[in-house]
């Protein structure tokens, strides 16, 4: 039996669509993949991810979770760096939180 390659990642669904958004929407656009992710969660009802853990720790007391979105999208000069900084604030809060 071979080993496996340790250049692979284990990516859970929400580290999928944000390290290759144009795989999952139309243009990758940061509206569209929040939309995909956020859409896909809710409708689901449950998830092996961390996406609603991670924006409760991540918004701001008493901020609507637009807002937060809006929040995250100004702050970057395009989409694309957007949904950059979206993916790192994820991962981030999984190697904070996971042991």
């Amino acid at each position: 039996m071979s080993e496996p390659n340790p250049e692979l990642l284990l990516l859970d669904f929400v580290q999928a669509v944000l390290a290759r958004p144009r795989m999952y929407t139309i243009h990758g656009s940061f509206d569209e993949v929040v939309a995909f992710i956020h859409g896909y969660h809710t409708g689901h009802g449950h998830s092996e991810t961390r996406w609603f853990d991670f924006l409760e720790s991540e918004r701001r007391a008493d901020e609507y979770l637009d807002h937060f979105f809006l929040r995250v999208r100004q702050h970057c000069p395009d989409d694309a760096a957007a949904v950059r900084e979206l993916h790192t604030l994820y991962t981030e809060f999984l190697q904070r939180t996971t042991g």
